[in-house]
């Protein structure tokens, strides 16, 4: 028995045959990727009960990873771009902070040759906009922290 394609790629497919449709495919996926970026960029709080660890159990060196495994994969109408701004637009702060020019150079990586590849399916869609604009922050320096960051002192209170 084959495994239908749309549902390999994460769409939602019915028991009758229906596909989810684009638009809550994209809105869903846009969402994990956020929650997954907040996990990475997220510093636990230390317990005194264990050994001291200033190593985050999954910490931004994914994003660094995640995003090179999304940039080695052929682009996909709108779902690419609409993750990686998604993922730039929570992990990016973080990123710069920690990698500094080699996130810069990630970036002008990403500017100069994935998303012309991404707007080749899609030249005029929302998502590559998107992309397109946070990239262009990126390589501009103008990186804002995501809102609704918590910062450490939120742990103490």
């Amino acid at each position: 028995m084959s495994v239908c394609p749309c549902r390999r790629l994460g769409y939602r497919v019915s028991a009758d045959g229906q596909v989810e449709a684009q638009d809550k495919f994209l809105r869903r996926v846009a969402g994990l990727t956020r929650l997954y970026a907040a996990l990475i960029i997220t510093q636990p709080p230390s317990t005194s009960a264990g050994p001291p660890t200033d190593r985050h159990p999954h910490g931004v060196e994914r994003a660094w990873a995640w995003l090179g495994h999304v940039m080695s994969v052929e682009p996909r109408q709108d779902v690419t771009a609409t993750l990686l701004h998604e993922f730039l637009a929570v992990t990016a702060d973080s990123m710069s902070r920690v990698y500094g020019r080699q996130f810069s150079k990630l970036v002008g990586t990403l500017y100069t040759d994935y998303l012309p590849r991404i707007a080749a399916l899609s030249p005029a869609s929302g998502p590559v906009s998107r992309l397109d604009s946070l990239l262009k922050s990126c390589i501009a320096g103008r990186i804002r922290p995501p809102a609704g960051q918590l910062t450490a002192a939120f742990w103490h209170t």
